[in-house]
């Protein structure tokens, strides 16, 4: 879709057919590489738009620029992993259940990691948890996540920070 009056243009590969003329392919336009960090408890009002006084995120602010933001997305959900799953394969959570990668680990679904894949991405799940808990690395793997990291594939020893709740520290993962 054509963007409206006050939206900028903003170049987007993927979004984008390739001009008459001009080389198609992965050479004329390398895929961009699709990042999507969850974070736990962090305020956007602290990380975007005026007035920035004290950024908790200046690296992740610093991406922006060259960056696709969505200033006003919310996941959904009462827990951390109700949420994920609504990030990830855009739809509800069931919020009086337990949660969907428990109760339905094939549910029949599309989700982002699938359409990713089927794309030419390879797709990685990083944690700094257990990728067991709430049954999240059958229900990635079944729905397009190739390579799942959790914490068994961190080296605790090469820690600098003591753990933080159910993991290890952000600036150590």
């Amino acid at each position: 879709p054509s963007p409206g009056p006050d939206e900028a243009r903003v170049p987007l590969p993927l979004l984008q057919e390739p001009r008459p003329g001009t080389a198609s392919g992965p050479a004329a336009h390398p895929p961009p590489n699709v990042v999507i960090i969850l974070m736990e408890s962090v305020r956007g009002f602290e990380m975007q738009g005026p007035p920035r006084k004290l950024p908790v995120t200046p690296v992740l602010n610093g991406l922006e620029p060259q960056s696709l933001v969505f200033p006003n997305f919310y996941a959904n959900g009462m827990t951390t992993v109700d949420g994920e799953f609504s990030l990830l394969c855009s739809a509800l959570p069931v919020l009086d259940e337990a949660p969907v990668y428990v109760r339905k680990p094939d549910l029949d679904i599309r989700c982002l990691p699938e359409i990713l894949s089927e794309a030419g991405y390879e797709t990685h799940w990083i944690s700094a948890y257990k990728a067991s808990y709430a049954n999240k690395r059958r229900f990635l793997q079944r729905h397009g996540v190739k390579y799942v990291h959790d914490e068994s594939a961190l080296d605790p020893g090469a820690a600098r920070h003591p753990q933080v709740g159910w993991g290890m520290g952000d600036v150590d993962m």
